[in-house]
């Protein structure tokens, strides 16, 4: 399967490496100097630019987001044409955010999730197709809420997604299919 990735940092370096060797057809898009970019390159995988005429983005059956900060236009979005799933550090709709892990932490919440759903044109606030949730350990800081948990919650997550499209075609919401 023809896959795309918009993301960055490490855990967008631990989905591509998923990927690739769950033998999917990979194309890259981080911000330039990240580490994604480094890991292509390495490991012969196209980078490229976020672009309506990036046929590599374009022409994906499925693109994902991992650790993306970059919005993503309604106008990309329809040169995609196809669902654009990105997981999030939150089981939404709570926490929003780039600070999402830290809000987790600061409001004492007892029980924390990722959440992978679909783009739409606000932040954090399209259909979700899959949640998971995992307790906070009293004492734990963002960061290890992150390393400990929510990394590979979304690791997991967003393999789930892509086998779940590989398999039906589709991605489910709560309400429709996509």
């Amino acid at each position: 399967m023809r896959v795309a990735l918009i993301g960055s940092s490490s855990l967008a370096v631990a989905v591509a490496t998923d990927l690739l060797e769950d033998g999917h057809d990979l194309s890259v898009f981080p911000p330039a100097g990240d580490e994604l970019e480094s890991w292509a390159l390495g490991k012969g995988v196209p980078a490229g630019e976020l672009s309506t005429s990036n046929l590599a983005l374009t022409e994906a059956d499925l693109v994902l987001c991992a650790h993306n900060t970059r919005f993503i236009s309604a106008t990309l979005r329809s040169a995609i044409g196809g669902p654009i799933a990105s997981y999030h550090p939150s089981l939404l709709p709570r926490h929003r955010g780039i600070d999402s892990v830290r809000w987790t932490i600061e409001m004492g919440d007892p029980i924390a999730g990722g959440t992978v759903y679909l783009l739409d044109d606000g932040w954090d606030t399209g259909p979700i197709v899959l949640q998971d949730w995992c307790h906070v350990a009293p004492g734990w800081s963002a960061s290890e809420l992150w390393r400990e948990e929510l990394f590979p919650m979304g690791v997991r997550l967003i393999r789930q997604v892509v086998q779940e499209h590989q398999r039906t075609g589709e991605l489910v919401d709560r309400k429709s299919v996509v």
